[in-house]
């Protein structure tokens, strides 16, 4: 069934968080953030221009073990524990088939880590909704040493190699749930890992590295930008597009599969907000300067916050609502920061990075 990719994937959205926190702290950013430096600057051009969602984490770190924690996890003791859960945030792709891509890259030195993301689609059953991205992974020391093994390694669980661009792409599939995922991955520089599910994506990412001059995704006109600094250790933003046919709900928690949608909001279900402007959210979160993480939602409707108090994003449900300690600042009509502080219980937190991954598009269908 798949069930390693199942694992890796759904691993994305459980670890730590819960608390509580002081209303002063959160908002807009205390003053304008310096500029992205010049590394994600270039990787964010790389990415296809009608990208909807980034999550980035900022190294170096170590590539983590993207295995999923049971149920005996113990809550967050430590700063490492909770940088490491963030870190796994934008290499879930790199987990796929029982990690044979991860375990390959497993301790390596990450210095800058994103995935890019568009095209959220309805899962046929139960399970990770699909999408079209890529993670990417631009390492401190050249891993081709590391590249090689894992092609040799994987050759027999891999489908025939195509040809992309300039690349030999290595093609394998897995099942998840009800959804046949295919990964397509490669090392397009000796510094760089891509794991992609998608191959289109694929090669507009192969295309633009090349040359990244053009409309770039998320241009720096867009107003989440304000309230992010891109320096902070963990962040990412979400700009809301016009939903498909099928397309996957776009801020809430689990929910029971839907069957109607609004502007790509579940309009019947308790867990999405029930916004018909939504514009966009963004996240941030630097441990070492504040153990609070920071959602900022943005819509066209200017009474927006009553209805996010009321939603899935205020903590409601399982596990008790006080346990998230959830605060809402409204910064101006139509743009409400919620803080959540961290803490050390293992429900609050796989509560928190639920709501987190499915606000940004990673909805799990239960």
């Amino acid at each position: 069934m798949g069930r390693g990719t199942s694992k890796a994937i759904l691993s994305l959205l459980v670890c730590a968080l819960a608390g509580s926190a002081s209303q002063a702290q959160f908002g807009k950013l205390k003053k304008s953030p310096e500029p992205p430096s010049e590394e994600v600057q270039q990787v964010l051009a790389w990415l296809p221009s009608d990208t909807e969602t980034v999550v980035v984490a900022n190294g170096p770190f170590s590539l983590p073990d993207l295995g999923t924690r049971d149920e005996e996890t113990p809550g967050v003791e430590s700063f490492f524990d909770l940088e490491e859960n963030f870190e796994a945030l934008p290499l879930g792709l790199f987990g796929f088939k029982g990690q044979i891509l991860s375990s390959r890259l497993l301790g390596q030195k990450v210095a800058f880590a994103i995935e890019g993301a568009r095209h959220f689609q309805i899962t046929e059953g139960l399970g990770t909704a699909p999408f079209e991205g890529c993670s990417i992974a631009v390492f401190q020391r050249d891993v081709s040493d590391r590249a090689a093994a894992f092609l040799k390694d994987s050759a027999k669980r891999a489908l025939p190699s195509e040809q992309i661009e300039d690349q030999k792409v290595a093609v394998f599939q897995a099942q998840l749930e009800n959804d046949q995922w295919t990964f397509y991955v490669d090392f397009p520089k000796p510094t760089v890992a891509l794991a992609c599910t998608n191959r289109d994506y694929l090669r507009e990412v192969l295309v633009r590295m090349r040359d990244s001059r053009g409309v770039t995704a998320l241009p720096d006109n867009l107003p989440e930008w304000k309230y992010i600094d891109t320096h902070d250790q963990f962040w990412g933003l979400r700009h809301f597009t016009k939903p498909q046919p099928g397309s996957a709900p776009a801020a809430g928690a689990s929910v029971e599969k839907p069957t109607e949608f609004d502007a790509g909001l579940n309009g019947d279900s308790p867990a999405y907000v029930p916004d018909d402007q939504p514009i966009g959210l963004t996240f941030r979160l630097d441990p070492s300067k504040s153990r609070t993480a920071v959602l900022t939602y943005f819509s066209g409707d200017k009474d927006i916050v009553h209805k996010l108090k009321d939603s899935e994003l205020s903590g409601s449900g399982e596990p008790e609502p006080r346990a998230l300690d959830v605060i809402f600042s409204e910064i101006a009509p139509g743009v409400v920061s919620i803080a959540y502080h961290l803490g050390g219980s293992p429900d609050s937190v796989n509560h928190f990075l639920v709501l987190l991954g499915t606000s940004l598009g990673h909805a799990i269908f239960i």
